[in-house]
């Protein structure tokens, strides 16, 4: 069957203007700049002085626990043994371990002991007072902190230095991939050069 003219000219419009469309498509594309997908933010790392305290406070935790009620993993064996295992040290150097870290629990809780009462006291003062509100001990608090982190790097520093290198890597190897997913820093502005999530190899920070 003919197509009539007028259809013959509604076909030729239609197509006139998908060409039209398509070329001004196409322009517009040329003139788009598509920018690069934007790269997640990611936490900075935990530095191994954190690292360090956290693993000291989850083996003396397990060592009170293993006394009074002991955690067994899947296998049957307590959590402890399980850990010394999984890191590859052994029963000696797990002692050094232990005393390491019963150590550092047992100055942590005198240090908390020290803050409880000037934390108390900032809170009063800042109760019901317009934010933002300095806490009139929050220096005092910052000194308990800094001694803390000192005594977690001399302790860190001479169970290394009993461990001797080999069992040293194994350690560290642990904390920083098994460990390190466990621990999320907020990001915070750093005076100094170095961010606050890098280390220098063979150094505790």
């Amino acid at each position: 069957m003919l197509e009539s003219p007028i259809r013959r000219s509604q076909l030729a419009l239609t197509a006139m203007a998908l060409l039209l469309l398509g070329a001004s498509h196409r322009a517009l594309i040329a003139q788009v700049t598509i920018a690069p997908a934007a790269t997640p933010v990611q936490p900075p790392k935990a530095p191994l002085s954190i690292l360090y305290l956290q693993f000291f406070m989850y083996e003396a935790h397990l060592e009170h626990r293993n006394e009074t009620h002991p955690i067994a993993n899947p296998s049957g064996k307590p959590l402890k043994e399980h850990l010394r295992l999984k890191i590859g040290l052994s029963p000696e150097e797990w002692q050094s371990v232990t005393a390491s870290s019963l150590r550092i629990e047992a100055h942590t809780r005198a240090l908390a002991a020290q803050a409880k009462p000037l934390a108390d006291a900032n809170r009063e003062a800042c109760q019901g007072r317009p934010s933002p509100c300095t806490p009139p001990n929050l220096s005092q608090i910052n000194a308990l902190r800094k001694q803390r982190m000192q005594t977690v790097i001399a302790e860190a520093k001479s169970l290394e230095s009993s461990l001797g290198q080999d069992s040293t890597t194994k350690l560290r190897g642990y904390l920083q991939t098994d460990l390190a997913t466990h621990i999320t820093l907020k990001p915070a502005v750093n005076s100094r050069s170095q961010s606050p999530g890098q280390t220098v190899k063979g150094a505790i920070q």
